[in-house]
């Protein structure tokens, strides 16, 4: 958008915006450095302000744990269980995950 844009908008007797009347490279560099200002000021704000820590709170006590491998049976009672992404899983039982 240089001079060939200028000289089409100066034909239209439409006034030359300041922004275009400056060679490209001077707004474009404008824009370019105050967009990194604005990165970096970002970026120092969430470095510097202070990390909260999440507090766990007790709300509660296991006292049985009971794990169910098959749909509608008496579930098996077990002392420790390994959570995973199936679902939880004791030696060779495993919880149902899937139920139809």
């Amino acid at each position: 958008m240089g001079a060939a844009s200028s000289s089409v908008v100066a034909r239209l007797g439409l006034p030359v915006p300041r922004f275009l009347a400056q060679p490209r490279p001077a707004w474009l560099g404008v824009a370019a450095l105050g967009l990194a200002a604005v990165a970096l000021g970002t970026v120092a704000w969430r470095h510097a302000r202070p990390r909260r820590r999440r507090r766990l709170q007790q709300v509660g006590t296991v006292a049985q744990l009971w794990i169910y491998p098959v749909k509608s049976c008496k579930g098996v009672q077990v002392n420790a269980a390994e959570c995973t992404a199936m679902g939880l899983r004791s030696g060779h039982l495993r919880d149902r995950y899937c139920a139809m």
